[in-house]
């Protein structure tokens, strides 16, 4: 299993945009250049004032992992998740 530490983001970091909506669409905020580990927690609000608690989000970026071996990605959500990786479905 990666750790945070174990994994790190190209130049340029990961960057998320967040919709005002659940369906990846609608009223977008954009942040760029993320670093360090991906560990958020709204409780019942949102990532930001703009955005109501119904959201989405859509991270994109190239992470370089230091060793070739297994990685596991762990999300707790309160509605649904995709991972792609590479371009193919690796979660629904």
């Amino acid at each position: 299993m990666a750790t945070a530490a174990s994994v790190a983001a190209e130049p340029g970091g990961l960057h998320v945009t967040y919709f005002g909506s659940t369906t990846l669409s609608g009223q977008t905020i954009v942040v760029p250049h993320l670093a360090g580990p991906l560990r958020y927690d709204w409780g019942g609000g949102s990532p930001a004032a703009d955005i109501g608690v119904d959201f989405s989000a859509r991270f994109t970026g190239r992470l370089v992992a230091d060793w070739s071996e297994t990685y596991t990605f762990t999300l707790h959500v309160d509605d649904g998740t995709r991972i792609w990786i590479d371009g193919a479905l690796v979660h629904d």
